[in-house]
C-alpha cells in the first residue's frame, strides 16, 4: 500500500507541475505577443551618431504602466504579479540591444538594429516557462 501511495503522490506532483508549466507558458505567450505588437523603437529612425533611443521607458512614459508604453524596451524590467486566471504567477521581461552576429549576448551599443526580449514567468520562486525572440529595426525589401 506504501508503494502505492508513493506512486499516486508523485503521479499528483508531476501533473501539478506540468499544469503550472502550461499556464505560464499561455501567460509567457501573452505578454510576448503583446511586446511584439509594439515598433522597435520611440526613434522613427536611427541616430547615425548616437543610435536608437536608450533600453526603458521614455520621456510620457511610466515605469510599470504597460498602457504607456509604445515600443519594445519600454517592457525592460517590468514586473507583474498576476491575477485570475494566472492568480499565483508573476511575470517579469528583459529586453536588450543584441548584435547579428551574436544574438544572444547583451550589447551596449545602440547602434545595432537588433532587441532581444526576453519574458518569463514564476510561481513561488520557481521558474516554469521562458520565452526569447528577436525583434529587428530593419526592413527588407520585397
Amino acid at each position: 500500500f506504501g508503494g502505492l501511495l508513493s506512486i499516486m503522490m508523485d503521479f499528483s506532483l508531476n501533473r501539478a507541475i506540468e499544469q503550472k508549466r502550461r499556464t505560464a507558458a499561455i501567460a509567457a505567450k501573452e505578454l510576448m505577443e503583446e511586446i511584439k505588437s509594439k515598433k522597435f523603437d520611440t526613434l522613427s529612425n536611427q541616430n547615425p551618431t548616437t543610435g536608437w533611443s536608450a533600453i526603458g521607458v521614455d520621456t510620457g512614459e511610466t515605469a510599470g504602466t504597460k498602457s504607456t508604453f509604445n515600443d519594445v524596451d519600454d517592457y525592460n524590467g517590468l514586473s507583474e504579479t498576476l491575477a485570475s486566471p494566472f492568480t499565483g504567477f508573476t511575470r517579469s521581461t528583459a529586453v536588450t540591444y543584441v548584435s547579428s552576429a551574436d544574438l544572444t549576448t547583451a550589447s551596449a551599443s545602440r547602434l545595432n538594429d537588433y532587441k532581444r526580449i526576453t519574458v518569463q514567468v514564476s510561481s513561488g520562486g520557481t521558474a516554469y516557462a521562458a520565452l526569447v525572440t528577436v525583434v529587428s529595426a530593419a526592413v527588407v525589401p520585397l
